[in-house]
């Protein structure tokens, strides 16, 4: 629905997150304001988005690669959404996929045909290890970004916050760039000039068959079903 782009999976602080695909670990950020820590995982050109955590898990940081279903942090309950909402907001971690740019459902509609970043069970995500045919992570350096526009991009940065961001030296690597352009550019408004398309970063396509399963750990869930609260439930 507007302004959330993404589905929360309700779970207690401290649950195990866990990579959805295999991918690599390009990106945090920490913004009370959009859910507290985020973890970005780019899976070869889809990223998936990990927010309100904890932590991130021990010997986890940019460069990492990661497993499908491979521990990438723990839950919590960051952000002045959880705060705001508190106790009608359950704790639970806000998952998030993007390609080509731009925030997209991993659920389908109707007759919608499959695409990266789908989930791999239909609309009905289910927790998974490893699972056989994954291909290898990616490395780091391996992430095919185009610099020249990820410099474009940079140079119209409104916003002395998010500029430094872009300049720390963690951020230094271009798939660390790119995974923060486009989540800054769709969530800090302000920061840029309107009509900003982030797409041209990445132009290698994805994996066609690259397909998603549950954020968590199958030490303690099958699947996801959704929930509504009397208060959120269609009428």
């Amino acid at each position: 629905y507007d302004e959330h782009d993404g589905t929360d999976f309700v779970c207690p602080p401290g649950t195990p997150v866990v990579a959805a695909a295999p991918g690599v670990l390009v990106a945090t950020r920490d913004t009370f304001f959009r859910g507290g820590l985020t973890a970005c995982v780019d899976h070869g050109g889809v990223v998936t988005q990990y927010t309100h955590l904890a932590r991130l898990a021990d010997g986890v940081a940019v460069g990492t690669r990661l497993r499908r279903g491979e521990v990438l942090g723990a839950s919590g309950c960051g952000g002045v959404d959880m705060i705001s909402g508190f106790p009608w907001v359950p704790p639970h971690v806000h998952f998030m996929v993007w390609r080509e740019g731009q925030p997209v459902d991993p659920f389908l509609q109707g007759d919608e045909r499959p695409a990266p970043g789908a989930w791999l069970h239909d609309n009905d995500p289910r927790a998974s290890d490893e699972l056989p045919g994954d291909p290898p992570p990616p490395e780091l350096d391996a992430l095919v970004v185009d610099r020249e526009v990820a410099r474009e991009l940079i140079a119209r940065c409104r916003s002395p916050r998010v500029q430094a961001e872009l300049a720390r030296p963690e951020s230094a690597h271009p798939a660390t760039q790119a995974a923060l352009l486009e989540d800054s550019i769709h969530h800090d408004r302000k920061a840029w000039p309107e009509g900003l398309d982030p797409s041209p970063l990445r132009p290698r396509a994805p994996d066609p068959a690259l397909r998603l399963t549950l954020p968590l750990t199958t030490r303690e869930y099958t699947r996801g079903a959704p929930v509504d609260a009397p208060w959120t439930r269609p009428q």
